[in-house]
């Protein structure tokens, strides 16, 4: 049976700071897309991130999935490594969350979903460290693929994070929609509109303290 070591997601304050603060303390570090490295000790920004704010990335991220081909997995080959797979997929492996009903979502659960989102500022909260993180990980943009060191990397994973939080068309603003009862919209929450701001304001001082 699994261990379970989760602990409930950090504040969005929290996370970004870590970032930050790992980022200024070692601004030219250079690490590969990798959570953990061969000694199972934190290896990229992320993973680096995850241990300081005591989520159980040392054990999230060890070993490796089961092969998604049906024949090679019954003959015990591995999949890809934990300490690579995109970030989603490590999400409840790290923390905890309950599902629509309000019960708690199974350890290393296959979906990654953030129930009542509209309603309930904490899970829209959780849902934005969620995003921040995977952008880290894998940012959209020109240069996405860029090997960069720690400081560069973190600001372009911090603007593509803003450009899917202001988004009208995806992202924060789609997710929080409250709809009208006709089939439309009337848009976000005031609360909601309020957490984007203040999670807005919070990443581009971040930007702009890094690239000062």
């Amino acid at each position: 049976m699994t261990n379970d070591l989760r602990i409930p997601a950090p504040s969005f304050e929290a996370a970004l700071h870590t970032l930050v603060d790992l980022a200024l303390e070692s601004p030219e570090h250079r690490s590969r897309r990798r959570y953990l490295d061969e000694m199972g000790l934190p290896e990229d920004l992320v993973g680096h991130a995850l241990a300081r704010l005591d989520a159980p990335i040392h054990v999230a991220a060890r070993g490796n999935r089961e092969h998604h081909d049906m024949r090679k997995a019954a003959l015990g080959v591995p999949g890809t490594p934990y300490a690579q797979v995109r970030f989603p997929i490590l999400w409840n492996r790290l923390f905890t969350g309950v599902d629509l009903d309000g019960e708690p979502i199974p350890y290393d659960h296959r979906f990654t979903m953030f129930w009542g989102m509209r309603d309930n500022l904490s899970v829209a909260e959780d849902y934005l460290v969620y995003a921040l993180l995977d952008h880290i990980v894998s940012p959209q943009g020109r240069g996405r693929h860029a090997d960069l060191a720690w400081h560069e990397d973190l600001v372009r994973g911090l603007r593509s994070f803003r450009r899917f939080l202001n988004s009208e068309h995806s992202g924060f603003l789609v997710q929080v929609q409250v709809p009208d009862g006709r089939g439309g919209s009337l848009g976000a929450s005031e609360s909601n509109q309020k957490l984007r701001q203040y999670v807005d304001t919070l990443t581009a001082q971040a930007v702009a303290d890094l690239t000062k």
